[in-house]
C-alpha cells in the first residue's frame, strides 16, 4: 500500500473533518535541506551548461568568504523582507550587475550596462526611457558602493540561484576571478 505525503493527509484532514491542522514551522535542518537541494540543482546546471565544459568548479576556496554571503551583504541596504521573489531576484540582477561593472574597466563597464539595458528601454516610451535612467543611476551608486566596501574583491559574478522556501530565501552564485 502506498503511504501519503504530509500534504495530502493535512488536506484529507481539512476536507473530512472540516479543521486545519496546525502547520509545522520549519526547522533549521528541514530549511538546510531545502537549500542543499537548491544549491545540487543550480551546480548541475552550470555542470550541463556548454560555456562551461573543461571548467573546474571550487566550492570554499580557502581565505575567501562565500560569494553568496557577500553578494548578499552588498545587496542588503536595498532588498526588503516584504519583496516578493520577483522583485528579489530583480534586485540581485541589478547588484550582480553593478558588482562586476565595479571590476571591469571604464570602458567594460560602459558595454556590460549598454547589454543589460539595450533590452529594457523602447525609445518610443518617454516612461520607459525615465525608468531605464532611473535604474542605469541606481546601478552606478551601487557600483560606487561596491569599489568603496570591497575594493579588493575582484571575482566576476556568472551566474545566481534565487529559490524560496519556508523560511525565506536563499542564492547560490557561482563567479570567476578576475586577473
Amino acid at each position: 500500500m502506498a503511504t501519503k505525503s504530509k500534504e495530502f493527509q493535512r488536506l484529507f484532514h481539512e476536507e473530512t473533518r472540516g479543521e486545519k491542522l496546525p502547520r509545522r514551522e520549519p526547522t533549521p535542518q528541514s530549511i538546510r535541506k531545502e537549500e542543499l537541494a537548491a544549491y545540487d540543482q543550480f551546480k548541475k546546471r552550470l555542470a550541463n551548461d556548454e560555456d562551461n565544459k573543461g571548467i573546474t568548479f571550487v566550492e570554499k576556496p580557502k581565505g575567501m568568504k562565500k560569494m553568496s554571503v557577500v553578494l548578499e551583504q552588498f545587496a542588503s541596504p536595498f532588498l526588503d523582507d516584504e519583496d516578493s521573489y520577483e522583485e528579489r531576484e530583480f534586485s540581485f540582477e541589478l547588484a550582480v550587475l553593478a558588482w562586476n561593472c565595479a571590476v571591469f574597466s571604464e570602458s567594460g563597464r560602459e558595454k556590460l550596462m549598454e547589454s543589460f539595458f539595450e533590452g529594457l528601454v523602447n525609445p518610443l516610451e518617454p516612461e520607459s526611457i525615465e525608468v531605464t535612467q532611473n535604474l542605469r543611476d541606481f546601478v552606478e551608486e551601487l557600483t560606487e558602493r561596491k569599489l568603496d566596501v570591497f575594493p579588493k574583491d575582484n571575482r566576476i559574478i556568472k551566474d545566481f540561484q534565487l529559490t524560496q522556501h519556508e523560511a525565506g530565501f536563499h542564492i547560490s552564485v557561482s563567479y570567476v576571478i578576475a586577473r
